[in-house]
């Protein structure tokens, strides 16, 4: 998967976008790339040379970051999750209504790094009164989903999936005003990042009782862990993996002319595409290999949780 941050990063400059983010790159300033030369190998699916290049340049970003994965294995170790968070079980514990949305709140410690995600595989929901229907909304750095749940009946606990990636600093999590919520004290206290204290976790979970946070639960939990996207990372290295980007693009678009049935076999000059390719995977590999001898000091230096600490090529990366 390309995280959002490494959309965008390249694009023809005949055809660059008039608003948004701008590319770091134009493919087309790489010396024996141009415009037509995508129009050349256009296909059925993608019929225009800008739907070609988007198509090569997604499909070069996605080849990169398999690169650089299999570069960094060579030196690290990444753990598949931090923590697991669960539920506690439900006791018959009921507030009175409110006119204020409660539920609970997840702020983001610094322990997480810069790696770590939060996923939410679902929320626990248990009221202590009958709604026909029943509406969690659940706001994510500003972006607000709203989760529909028809005839909730009183003190019958129940589950909603959501399956949500995060690397928010804040998650809310609130049902409606008026609903009379179960409630815990003292929610989730995980292991945490350094599985030493739960004041160490990676997501600090409160109670919202619709004001402020605090130590209880308000008729929500959730199921989930604190997983390690390596993807995240990779937003450091934005510009490097954007120039290493073009030229795997360039090559793409090679291989592409030698297959394309669109492109004349008579008047293909096969030894100048040749040296073309093995010129452009020539300037790849030296980005991909200093990219990676700056980034194993740099990603070392972080002190990563997600990154396991006993390969020997890791103490040695300073």
């Amino acid at each position: 998967m390309i995280p959002d941050c490494l959309f965008n990063l390249v694009a023809l400059k005949s055809c660059a976008p008039a608003a948004g983010v701008a590319p770091l790159f134009f493919i087309d300033e790489i010396q024996g790339v141009s415009f037509d030369f995508f129009a050349a190998v256009a296909t059925n699916s993608t019929p225009t040379g800008q739907a070609t290049a988007d198509r090569l340049i997604k499909q070069a970003t996605e080849s990169v970051l398999v690169d650089i994965q299999a570069k960094v294995n060579e030196v690290f170790t990444f753990r598949d999750s931090l923590e697991l968070i669960l539920p506690d079980p439900w006791r018959e514990a009921v507030l009175p209504p409110s006119a204020l949305p409660r539920g609970l709140t997840l702020t983001r410690q610094t322990c997480c790094g810069k790696t770590a995600c939060l996923y939410i595989e679902s929320l626990l929901i248990a009221v202590g009164s009958d709604h026909q229907t029943l509406e969690i909304t659940v706001a994510d750095a500003g972006v607000l989903s709203v989760y529909t749940v028809q005839d909730v009946v009183a003190n019958q606990p129940f589950e909603v999936p959501i399956s949500l990636t995060t690397t928010g600093q804040r998650i809310l999590i609130t049902l409606p005003a008026g609903v009379q919520p179960y409630t815990l004290t003292q929610p989730y206290a995980g292991c945490g990042c350094t599985g030493a204290s739960p004041d160490m976790r990676c997501y600090r979970i409160s109670g919202w009782n619709g004001e402020e946070n605090d130590g209880r639960t308000y008729g929500v939990q959730i199921r989930g862990q604190v997983k390690c996207c390596f993807e995240n990372l990779l937003c450091i290295y934005r510009p490097q993996i954007a120039d290493m980007v073009r030229f795997r693009a360039a090559m793409a678009l090679a291989m592409e002319a030698h297959i394309s049935q669109r492109v004349n076999p008579e008047t293909l000059n096969q030894n100048a595409l040749d040296i073309l390719y093995e010129n452009w995977n020539s300037e790849y590999q030296k980005r991909l290999k200093n990219w990676f001898q700056s980034a194993r000091i740099t990603i070392a230096r972080l002190k990563e949780p997600c990154i396991e600490c006993e390969k020997e090529s890791y103490r040695y990366a300073y």
